[in-house]
């Protein structure tokens, strides 16, 4: 388990060793083969399929929506679940770092 930073009440920085990149996040999930970045496991595993990666802004919902979307966080942007534009905008889902 993660120590809190005593200061900003977040979780430690992790660093990928191989790629340099840097996310927080008790629930963020980085991807050591492809490199890439999500907002939880739920978006980690809609990009595997069968012990493989797949591209993230390559895969689509039956219903012609994207499955993940990019979302900024302080340590760069990450792929998280899609919602439509009006919920987005709604007031009750924001994107927000991790605390």
């Amino acid at each position: 388990m993660a120590v809190l930073d005593r200061k900003r009440r977040r979780p430690p920085l992790a660093t990928c060793g191989t790629c340099g990149r840097s996310w927080n996040g008790y629930s963020t999930c980085h991807c050591h083969s492809c490199h890439a970045t999500f907002t939880g496991w739920g978006a980690f595993d809609a990009h595997r399929s069968h012990g493989t990666c797949r591209v993230p802004e390559s895969l689509v919902r039956k219903d012609g929506n994207p499955t993940l979307m990019l979302v900024e966080r302080s340590t760069g942007p990450v792929w998280g679940r899609w919602e439509p534009e009006e919920r987005r905008n709604s007031g009750w889902w924001k994107e927000v770092d991790e605390v």
